[in-house]
């Protein structure tokens, strides 16, 4: 793993050790969520144009945090998908697209499935809406994704690549998510 992702890592589990030493005393301030929202900004742009080796440290690194129970990177990694989402507006704002997938393939959705359809499903519509190809964006994601079979016994990679199709999707799109 080279030096830049090694440093944006150690400081997501500082900030992520911070606020787990807090959560059972009070939520996670505004200005602490935003810190390691930009922490990821900085994470998943790196890992988008990242090597499959540092792809995969950078998984692995995020797996570790919940062995040790460090569950709150996992919670944040999935709001801030949805938050990528909001920022969703115009085929312009296609980064957020990959910045929300690229959480997406870290987090694997191994701490709560269903958290992570819920929030695909935000990013799928949003993108949609802003006109751009979310299902070429999910396939290229799903490119670069860990290609094993999870708890959910399919793959990120197996996800993605068809979550255009998913049931989970054609029922938040009748909610109007």
């Amino acid at each position: 793993m080279g030096r830049k992702s090694e440093n944006i890592l150690n400081d997501i589990l500082a900030t992520a050790k911070d606020i787990s030493g807090k959560i059972n005393k009070r939520e996670p301030t505004h200005e602490e969520v935003e810190n390691i929202y930009n922490l990821f900004n900085e994470l998943c742009d790196l890992y988008m144009d990242a090597e499959e080796k540092t792809r995969t440290d950078i998984r692995g690194y995020v797996r570790s945090l919940r062995e040790r129970a460090i569950y709150v990177v996992s919670g944040l990694l999935y709001s801030y998908i949805v938050k990528a989402s909001e920022h969703i507006k115009t085929a312009d704002d296609q980064a957020w697209l990959w910045r929300g997938s690229a959480a997406a393939s870290i987090e694997e959705g191994l701490l709560d499935y269903k958290d992570l359809l819920v929030s695909l499903s935000h990013l799928f519509i949003a993108g949609e809406r802003a006109g751009l190809d979310v299902k070429s964006f999910f396939q290229r994601t799903a490119e670069i994704s860990d290609k094993t079979v999870s708890r959910q016994e399919q793959s990120t990679y197996t996800l993605l690549v068809s979550f255009h199709q998913s049931d989970f999707l054609k029922m938040m799109r009748e909610k109007r998510v």
